[in-house]
């Protein structure tokens, strides 16, 4: 078997003449480096065809630098792949479009934590939420633990004083109390959920000017 030295075809052993070209056939030629690539390689040589190669032609399985969109996963081209959005967090309300679930996050309860480590540093309208869902979550638990604490010494003390009427009262009272403060922290949450769902930064009432994050 031969093959032409200047296009690669395959040649009859009998041919003088390649019958694609018309250069003169030589005995026992071997194609060229080119030729071998070109006739018998456009699939998977790594430097020709549109199937295998990733630095030329319009590549259409996932080379990113050539040809056109990537529609197959490149994550700086095309209309299925690219996760990347541009946040200015220079201003606001792009800041707040961007991040307005962190903002949410903030007021319910534990999920605080969220807003505070995972939410981006640059934001400050993330970090103005976290810190009042903080100064909020905080504030909960301290007048709950106080509130405990207080009504469980004085029902000890009048129930020790035999006072048992007065007990009584004493906790019905904190019964009702229990009840305010749970009410109070609702209304705060619902606040502060659509504060942040509206992308606004308004503080809440009595604890919103309170700063523990920077």
């Amino acid at each position: 078997m031969k093959f032409c030295v200047k296009c690669g075809a395959e040649l009859p052993a009998e041919a003088t003449f390649c019958p694609q070209c018309g250069e003169r056939a030589e005995p026992n030629a071997a194609p060229s480096g080119d030729a071998n690539q070109n006739a018998a390689n456009q699939y998977s040589a790594p430097n020709m065809g549109s199937y295998g190669n990733p630095n030329a032609g319009a590549n259409q399985y996932g080379n990113p630098n050539v040809g056109g969109p990537n529609q197959y996963g490149n994550p700086n081209a095309g209309s299925y792949g690219n996760p990347g959005v541009y946040v200015n967090y220079a201003d606001p309300i792009s800041d707040a479009q961007a991040n307005k679930a962190y903002g949410i996050l903030a007021y319910l309860g534990i999920l605080v934590l969220i807003s505070i480590f995972a939410a981006p540093k640059e934001s400050k309208y993330s970090r103005y939420h976290a810190n009042q869902g903080l100064v909020f979550f905080i504030a909960q638990i301290v007048v709950f633990v106080g509130l405990i604490i207080i009504s469980s010494i004085l029902t000890g003390i009048l129930f020790a004083a035999y006072a048992w009427g007065a007990a009584g009262a004493v906790a019905i009272l904190f019964a009702i109390l229990y009840w305010a403060v749970g009410i109070t922290s609702l209304v705060f949450m619902i606040l502060g959920i659509v504060g942040a769902a509206n992308n606004q930064c308004k503080p809440l009432p009595i604890i919103g000017r309170m700063r523990i994050l920077k």
